[in-house]
């Protein structure tokens, strides 16, 4: 947090060109002549592919450090904002992140609307996951609000309005809801997962001991 923002972004792009030297040096099979003309590596290891130190290091090093990369999607300044989801969708495309740990942070970036790309790539990254685990998607919304709600509070502490977005496009300016679009695309396909969707947000009713209040 003390390091300035422009060390931070930094940082987070040459995480980024990294990774992504070492998914090109994958795909071009220079990984696996390497570990071929090692003769320590048994057959099956070298079948597997799990012997290749170079990206199983740079997997560990960021796994180790998730908590921080989420902990950047609320950064108040908004280039590294963008520059840490580049680096998220990334990681998720390798295999390199717990998509059940990452579907909250990418639903809250839905409320950064200010800053159409941002929202936009979270979007795009959690119809992908949506796509290939469509119940995860579902069982993460609740914790999805939650954050929201966090990212709210710290990226537009002046705006009375953060739960709803404002379709400029419109000509009636028709308010939408923050999650409509990711709603629509993969929460809305059938209706017994958009029955559990709503029993699990009215659980957070119930959780702050609102549901069945007396008062």
């Amino acid at each position: 947090d003390q390091s300035h923002p422009q060390v931070q972004h930094e940082a987070l792009r040459c995480w980024c060109e990294i990774l992504m030297s070492e998914e090109k040096r994958l795909e071009s099979g220079e990984a696996k002549k390497k570990m071929e003309k090692n003769q320590e590596i048994s057959l099956s290891k070298k079948i597997s592919g799990d012997q290749d130190s170079d990206a199983s290091l740079v997997g560990s090093v960021l796994n180790q450090h998730s908590t921080r990369l989420f902990q950047l999607t609320s950064s108040v300044h908004p280039k590294i904002r963008l520059v840490t989801l580049d680096l998220i969708g990334i990681l998720l495309r390798q295999g390199l992140i717990n998509p059940m740990e990452t579907v909250p942070f990418l639903l809250a970036l839905q409320g950064d609307v200010d800053v159409p790309a941002v929202r936009n790539l979270a979007l795009n990254l959690l119809i992908m996951e949506g796509d290939k685990r469509p119940d995860m998607l579902r069982q993460r919304v609740r914790a999805g609000v939650r954050q929201a709600f966090t990212f709210q509070r710290i990226i537009n502490k002046e705006k009375n309005v953060i739960t709803a977005i404002v379709d400029s496009e419109s000509e009636n300016r028709d308010v939408e809801c923050i999650f409509s679009a990711i709603y629509k695309r993969s929460l809305s396909t059938s209706k017994v997962q958009k029955q559990g969707l709503f029993r699990s947000l009215l659980s957070l009713f119930a959780s702050a001991g609102i549901e069945g209040s007396e008062d």
